[in-house]
């Protein structure tokens, strides 16, 4: 194994609509992760690389025992990264984008944005 998602995104820009995420986006050169929709407080939709799918869904995990790493680890990746963002936004405020950096696997704030 290469260590193709062995670390976590470079970026995740976190769409915040009243107080809650509404999308956020994953950038990272590695892992290619696209878009993640959240609707409510469940998570309904996820678009993702077919490496990262195969890596971590597909039959190729088995063969490759990647299914255990942190990277596919996606509920609780995607709840620590909803919890930050939903916090980092002041009450009352419509809309604002949360980047936040991975820090190892401890997400933290980088950058709030209205615009």
């Amino acid at each position: 194994f290469d260590g193709l998602v062995s670390e976590p995104p470079d970026e995740i820009k976190c769409h915040v609509v009243w107080g809650k995420v509404f999308v956020a986006e994953w950038v990272t050169p590695k892992l290619m992760l696209g878009y993640i929709f959240r609707h409510g407080f469940v998570m309904n939709t996820i678009v993702i690389s077919p490496e990262y799918q195969q890596l971590c869904y597909g039959g190729e995990r088995i063969d490759k025992g990647t299914s255990a790493l942190a990277a596919c680890d996606f509920g609780g990746w995607w709840r620590a990264i909803v919890a930050v963002a939903e916090r980092a936004v002041p009450k009352g405020v419509d809309y604002m984008r949360v980047d936040i950096f991975p820090n190892g696997w401890e997400p933290v704030v980088n950058e709030l944005s209205v615009a």
